[in-house]
């Protein structure tokens, strides 16, 4: 039996969200391990079997991207068996790799940045505590006030 067939529903990617909840809460309180703690134990593990599978079902159905990899699936399409689509995937590819050479760039220059953030951050500290310790108390307020913005993106 299919997942579409276990829960009732009709075959598609586009499955109601009110709808599946509302068919997921109705097979949990049919099949709820708790609801069968008085029957034997080889009735709780075939029960505690069907609660799993409908937690796995439910979960793949909430997923968008999932259940449309699913219905793929049982249509016969596996995404990682795409040989039909060569050129598109070779054209993916590139793609790929252009936008994780963009993300590695984008990390370097964060780590730059927060460098930058820190330095500033221990400069501020040390110049408010050297007006404090020459009693500029206006002055090291200010500094406070400077170090609590970086402390925001920092930390």
């Amino acid at each position: 039996m299919n997942f579409f067939e276990y829960f009732n529903l009709q075959e598609t990617v586009l499955i109601d969200q009110k709808v599946l909840k509302r068919k997921y809460y109705f097979l949990q309180k049919k099949y709820h391990p708790d609801f069968f703690l008085d029957k034997p134990k080889k009735i709780q593990r075939k029960i505690l079997k069907k609660s799993k599978k409908i937690n796995k079902i439910y979960k793949i159905f909430k997923n968008p991207l999932q259940t449309t990899q699913y219905f793929l699936s049982i249509k016969g399409y596996k995404i990682y068996d795409i040989n039909f689509l060569k050129k598109e995937k070779k054209n993916f590819l590139i793609t790929q790799f252009l936008l994780n050479e963009e993300i590695s760039n984008i990390k370097i220059k964060k780590k730059i940045f927060i460098k930058k953030l820190n330095f500033l951050y221990f400069k501020y500290i040390k110049q408010m505590f050297a007006k404090i310790a020459f009693g500029k108390f206006k002055n090291s307020a200010f500094f406070l006030y400077k170090l609590f913005f970086f402390e925001k993106l920092l930390f």
